[in-house]
C-alpha cells in the first residue's frame, strides 16, 4: 500500500511553539525562498471566526516567527525556512481574515538603512567583508578573480541594495541567510548535483510552463571606456558560451582597468542570456526544492537539461494541501 504524504509545519511565535494552537485557524502558509538580492518572505493567513485574532491574538509588528515545513512519507523531511520579523498586518472581511507578512530577520533594519560610504584602493572581497562585519554577519565569499578598485562609492543606498547591484554587476549572487553573507558565482551553483529528476508524466508534477526566447539574447558583449586620466581606451570583447546566434551587446561605462572590463562583459552576457530558457513548475510539496539547488528535467525533448532554482515558493493551503512552485532556468 502506498504511503500517504502528510504535510507538516511548525510555527514558533516569540519563542513559543504555537503550531497546535493556530492550526484550526490557518488558511494558508507561504514561504518564498529567493536566490539573489531579495529578502526571504513568509505570509500567514488566518480566519478569525471567534474574534481571537482581532483581540488577544492580534500580532505585533516586530514579532519574530520561526517557520519549519516538511512532509512525512516513508520518513520525515524538513526544510528550515528560518526566522522572520512581522512587518505588515492586514485585516479583511467578511468573513474576517488576518494576513500576516514577514521578512527574514537576517535582513536587519541596519541592513536596509540608506548610507553613504567610500572605499579607496580596495578589492571587492574586502568591501563585502566590511559590510558583513558591520551587520554582524559571517562572510562566506568566493570571488575569483578578486576585482580591484581605485575607488568605489555607496551613495545614499542601503547595504542590501549596494551589495545586490555591485555583485550583480560583476557576475555574483548575494544572499543573507542564517547569519551569513553569501556571495558566489551562479556558475558554481550550476555545478552542483541535482537534488531530484523531474520527469514529464510523474504524479507529483502538477503543472509546468516553459519559455524559450531569442529576443534580447546576445552572442558577444563589447565594452569600451575612454580613460581621460590615462588618455587611453579600455576595451574588451567577450563571446558567450552556447550561443551561436544573437545580437551584439554594447556597453559604454566607466572601467578603471582591463580586469573590470573583462568581468563586466562576462557578467552582463550571463545576466542577459541566462533567461534564454526558463520554466515554472508546480510540484507536490517538496522540501528539497530550495533556491540555489539544481534539478534535472526530462521528458520534454529539446528542453531537457539541468535547471537552477532561482525561486522556490512553498505553500500550505487548507483546501489544496502543500505545493511547491519553482522558477528555474536552464544552466
Amino acid at each position: 500500500m502506498e504511503k500517504i504524504r502528510e504535510p507538516l509545519y511548525k510555527i514558533v511565535w516569540a519563542g513559543k511553539d504555537v503550531s497546535k494552537d493556530v492550526s484550526p485557524y490557518l488558511l494558508n502558509l507561504t514561504y518564498t525562498d529567493h536566490l539573489h538580492g531579495k529578502s526571504d518572505e513568509i505570509q500567514l493567513t488566518f480566519e478569525d471566526r471567534d474574534d481571537k485574532w482581532k483581540s488577544s491574538w492580534y500580532p505585533s509588528k516586530g514579532d519574530v516567527v520561526k517557520i519549519v515545513i516538511g512532509i512525512k512519507e516513508k520518513s520525515e523531511r524538513w526544510l528550515q525556512a528560518g526566522t522572520f520579523q512581522i512587518d505588515e498586518i492586514e485585516f479583511s472581511g467578511p468573513p474576517d481574515v488576518i494576513n500576516v507578512k514577514g521578512l527574514s530577520t537576517y535582513i536587519t533594519e541596519s541592513f536596509r538603512q540608506k548610507r553613504t560610504h567610500s572605499w579607496e584602493n580596495v578589492n571587492l572581497s574586502t568591501v563585502l567583508k566590511e559590510i558583513a562585519k558591520r551587520n554582524n554577519l559571517n562572510p562566506q565569499i568566493k570571488i575569483e578573480p578578486d576585482i580591484k578598485f581605485k575607488r568605489i562609492d555607496q551613495k545614499d543606498e542601503s547595504d542590501l541594495s549596494f551589495l545586490k547591484n555591485t555583485c550583480e554587476k560583476y557576475g555574483y549572487n548575494v544572499k543573507v541567510d542564517a547569519e551569513r553573507l553569501i556571495c558566489i558565482k551562479p556558475e558554481e551553483l550550476e555545478k552542483a548535483s541535482p537534488v531530484m529528476t523531474i520527469r514529464r508524466g510523474i504524479k507529483n508534477l502538477i503543472s509546468y510552463r516553459f519559455s524559450n526566447k531569442t529576443h534580447e539574447i546576445y552572442k558577444t558583449c563589447e565594452i569600451r571606456y575612454w580613460n581621460p586620466a590615462a588618455k587611453k581606451e579600455i576595451a574588451h570583447t567577450e563571446k558567450a558560451e552556447k550561443i551561436v546566434s544573437g545580437n551584439v551587446l554594447k556597453i559604454s561605462e566607466r572601467c578603471e582597468n582591463k580586469q573590470q572590463a573583462i568581468e563586466r562583459a562576462k557578467a552582463e552576457l550571463k545576466n542577459k542570456n541566462k533567461w534564454e530558457c526558463e520554466s515554472e513548475f508546480t510540484y507536490m510539496g517538496e522540501p528539497h526544492f530550495t533556491a540555489g539547488a539544481t534539478v534535472n528535467i526530462e521528458g520534454f525533448g529539446t528542453l531537457d537539461n539541468q535547471y537552477l532554482i532561482e525561486e522556490a515558493q512553498h505553500s500550505f493551503d487548507r483546501g489544496g494541501g502543500y505545493v511547491t512552485i519553482c522558477k528555474v532556468r536552464r544552466t
